[in-house]
């Protein structure tokens, strides 16, 4: 299954965020994305790179992790200048994933992420 996406994990900015996931519902969903009963079932995780500049872009990587493919965003999310927690959230944030290599907070703040950019992805 990793090589189908090799080509976005070595060039994410040549996607965008409902190209890739089109192609992550036809090659890995069993259910159509965002279907399952439970989050665990998903094949697929969402979640947002907190970064205090404006999203030069829209997917910020892409990588597997835990067998689970793992797209993070710059934006459409909670973190930074277009997200509605106001900034020092997100430098805590930020900080924390990269100072501290302490990511909860942010991996806490994917379980939002990825439930409603699925339902963002249905609509």
């Amino acid at each position: 299954m990793s090589n189908d996406f090799t080509q976005a994990q070595e060039t994410p900015w040549r996607y965008g965020f409902l190209n890739l996931m089109r192609r992550v519902d036809v090659q890995l969903c069993r259910v159509p994305a965002g279907n399952t009963w439970q989050p665990r079932m998903e094949k697929f995780r969402l979640g947002q790179t907190p970064a205090l500049t404006f999203a030069p872009r829209e997917i910020a990587s892409v990588s597997w992790q835990e067998g689970r493919l793992h797209i993070s965003l710059y934006s459409l999310g909670l973190w930074g200048p277009n997200g509605p927690l106001p900034l020092h959230y997100t430098e805590l944030a930020r900080n924390r994933t990269e100072s501290r290599r302490d990511p909860t907070l942010t991996r806490f703040s994917d379980l939002f992420h990825t439930r409603w950019r699925t339902q963002f992805y249905q609509a």
